[in-house]
């Protein structure tokens, strides 16, 4: 049987709000399989092309190895209790995020014979003997006590560092906009960072308020209409799923 114009519109139709091909069929007094054929034939309801090679998270192509290691900090007299201070130099070490130093540092840390809690009471007096206030000294002593939050630390950073080498090839390669981005640089419903503030928000140079922030964020999302302009629309879930995950990906990396 052959579909006219107006048939084929209302199969897409019907079919993108969510209705069944027996149901549409029914209503429209077709048998199921000539829907069915429709749908799969038109090209409509499979994964548009386009949108899938601009929003496929890239392989890996190139060499995770840093190309140079971090030099080691010099080492300071801080407090002048040298466990404290060896402590302290080690811990800058680990926050370099070298892989080449971390093992080191490690094997270091159970060398030392006094304990991450001293350690954290006696910078933390050092601290407010140096003028700091109770605030400032819990702050500057955070998790002072517990090394091993430092070393998951570096280790998931040195992680995400490999990644974003063996995608991008360097830091100066990601931190160029992905074409997505170049294309929504392009769009006719970008708008400038003060869209949506009032004169006295955009003076201040701030705005007040969860809500408020919250307000301008939808209204700003519905001004870029989804950059529909520039950007490939998705023609099914999978296509709506990889889009939501490439912008995270590329967030989080």
């Amino acid at each position: 049987m052959r579909l006219t114009t107006e048939q084929k519109a209302e199969i897409a139709r019907l079919k993108r709000s969510g209705v069944g091909y027996r149901t549409i069929a029914n209503k429209m007094g077709l048998k199921p399989s000539t829907v069915s054929s429709f749908c799969q034939r038109s090209g409509l309801f499979a994964d548009n092309p386009a949108h899938k090679v601009l929003f496929t998270i890239p392989e890996a192509r190139f060499s995770n190895v840093p190309a140079l290691t971090k030099a080691l900090p010099p080492q300071k007299v801080i407090t002048g209790h040298k466990q404290t201070d060896a402590y302290l130099w080690v811990l800058e070490v680990i926050k370099l995020n070298e892989p080449a130093h971390l093992d080191a540092a490690e094997v270091a840390l159970e060398k030392l014979t006094i304990s991450p809690k001293d350690v954290e009471k006696r910078y933390r007096d050092w601290m407010v003997a140096n003028g700091a206030d109770i605030l400032q000294a819990a702050f500057g002593t955070f998790f002072m006590d517990d090394p091993q939050h430092y070393l998951k630390l570096a280790r998931e950073n040195i992680r995400k560092a490999s990644e974003v080498r063996a995608v991008f090839g360097s830091y100066e390669a990601a931190m160029e906009p992905v074409e997505a981005e170049l294309l929504i640089s392009r769009s006719a419903f970008l708008v400038d960072e003060d869209f949506g503030l009032t004169r006295e928000e955009v003076a201040d140079g701030s705005i007040s308020g969860i809500e408020r922030y919250l307000e301008l964020d939808d209204a700003r999302k519905d001004a870029h209409h989804g950059f529909t302009d520039v950007l490939p629309s998705p023609h099914t879930l999978s296509d709506v799923v990889r889009e939501f995950d490439y912008w995270t990906w590329l967030y989080w990396i």
